[in-house]
Formats: C-alpha cells, sequence, structure tokens
C-alpha cells in the first residue's frame, strides 16, 4: 500500500477531455473541495471577467491549503501548476476530445452547465470543433507544464484515466490538514 499526500490537485486538458467529471470524481474520494476555472473567468452570459479580477482570484484561490482546481490554461497556468501537489494531465487525442464536446453540447445545449454562471449555455461552431480536433489548447498547457514534469500524471485516454480512479481510490490516501 502507498501512501500519499494530496492536498493541491490541478486537471489540466484541452476541452472536451473530462477535466470536470474528473474533479468532481477526485472531490469524492479525497474530500476537497473543487474550483471550477470557468467561474473565475466567465462572468453571466458569457461576458469575461476583468484580467485584474482573474489574477487576483486565482492567486487567492491557489493560496489556500486545498483544492482540487480544473479547467483552461492561460498564463497564469503556471502558478497552478507550480503550487499544486499533483498535475493530471488529459493527454487524448483529437478525436476523443471532439466527441467529448459534442456531447457536453447535446447535454447542455439549451441551459448552462451546473458549473457554469448563469447564461453561459453550451454553443458549437466549426472553429471550435476543429480546435479540439487538432488539439490547440495543448502547446499552453505543455507551456504551463515545463519544468514541473516530476509532479505531472499524463493520461493518455479514458479507460487510463479510469484505471487511475480506481488504483487512487484503492490506495492510502492522506489529505493532510
Amino acid at each position: 500500500m502507498v501512501e500519499m499526500k494530496l492536498n493541491r490537485i490541478l486537471i489540466v486538458g484541452i476541452s472536451g477531455t473530462g477535466k470536470t467529471r474528473l474533479a468532481k470524481q477526485l472531490s469524492i474520494i479525497l474530500n476537497l473541495p473543487v474550483i471550477y476555472l470557468d467561474t473565475i473567468f466567465w462572468k453571466e452570459n458569457w461576458q469575461e471577467e476583468n484580467p485584474k479580477v482573474v489574477e487576483a482570484k486565482i492567486k487567492e484561490v491557489i493560496g489556500r491549503h486545498q483544492w482540487i482546481i480544473e479547467g483552461y490554461v492561460e498564463p497564469l497556468g503556471k502558478l497552478r501548476v507550480e503550487r499544486a501537489d499533483l498535475v493530471l494531465c488529459l493527454d487524448y487525442p483529437g478525436r476523443v476530445a471532439l466527441l467529448g464536446g459534442l456531447q457536453r453540447w447535446l447535454q447542455y445545449r439549451h441551459k448552462a452547465r451546473p458549473e457554469m454562471p448563469i447564461g453561459n449555455t453550451e454553443s458549437l461552431g466549426f472553429k471550435f470543433l476543429m480546435t479540439l480536433l487538432r488539439r490547440r489548447e495543448r502547446p499552453e498547457i505543455e507551456a504551463a507544464i515545463l519544468g514541473n514534469e516530476d509532479k505531472v500524471v499524463r493520461l493518455k485516454s479514458r479507460r487510463q484515466t479510469e484505471r487511475y480512479l480506481t488504483q487512487l481510490n484503492s490506495k492510502d490516501i492522506t489529505v493532510a490538514n
């Protein structure tokens, strides 16, 4: 049995890979609070939050002792990576992200996802589909991870992610207070 101390987990990956779903599952296993970056970046009706407000909120969140943060990686992503005890990188093929994006759109096309501000309903356009398929968000993720690979677990498929969760759930994991 392996003992792991996890207080701060960052989940990164291109859109459509299931970061939110994984964060919810980990929260149940580890009893850690989840922070959805979409609630920091967006206000109601897809209005972008002021960048200074975003930066202040992110610095406040990563300063906390315990969290699971999931979401998009932008220039401040490096700070989250450095503060995390563990970084789970959902490094799935573009076709998997595309399918995940389509499934999410079908489920939420007329309403906002539970973790999103009011009025932020799912939309789907050709440009976004190509972003998923071609994994255009990946360079920003890789730049944020660079230099911190020792704390990164790279998961390449949904099956591998499920196996990792099963292993994590069966190990002696402690969350230090």
